[in-house]
This record gives structure tokens, sequence and C-alpha cells, in this order.
């Protein structure tokens, strides 16, 4: 579905995580380059979760993650990509 979505509409349409999640997709299985680091994939399977802590507080998606932290206590809003002050859709797209 979001590669149908991505060439109608663009990949630039697309929110980042699903963005991200298409590129992924596309590197393990059409180019079959995907991750192969043992321990890359065992410490996020051992210690990296997507939260869905605080429930209804914002119109992010299930499938998106709520923060990603790039430093210590530093975070970035990775699935928040509209203006301060737009509503949110449902979807995939932004």
């Amino acid at each position: 579905m979001l590669q149908a979505f991505a060439k109608k509409k663009g990949r630039d349409k697309l929110r980042p995580h699903y963005k991200a999640v298409l590129e992924a997709y596309e590197a393990e299985f059409e180019r079959k380059q995907g991750l192969r680091n043992q321990e890359i994939i065992a410490f996020f399977e051992t210690y990296v979760h997507d939260s869905l802590a605080g429930f209804a507080k914002d119109a992010t998606l299930p499938s998106d993650p709520r923060v990603i932290y790039i430093g210590g206590d530093e975070k970035l809003r990775y699935a928040v990509n509209q203006p301060a002050g737009r509503s949110f859709s449902n979807t995939a797209i932004g």
C-alpha cells in the first residue's frame, strides 16, 4: 500500500516513519541489502521498543514511534511532521 501511494503521490508525501518503513522493506525484500549485523539486530530485539504510553494525547498513529532519542535526553519529534496548529490525519500521509 505504501509503494502504491509513493508511486501515485510521491515519497515526500509520506510521514517520516512510513517513508523509513518503505525504504527498509525495499532494501530487505527487493534489493536484498537489508540489515545483516547480528549484534545490531540482537540489540533492537532486546532493548528497543515502540512505546504507546499516553494514549489519546496526540494524533500519532500506533505504528509511528512517539519519539526518538538522539543523545542523552535530547529528543527528535520524528512522527510529527505537521506545522504547529494543524490537525493530523489518521493516515500514513502527512
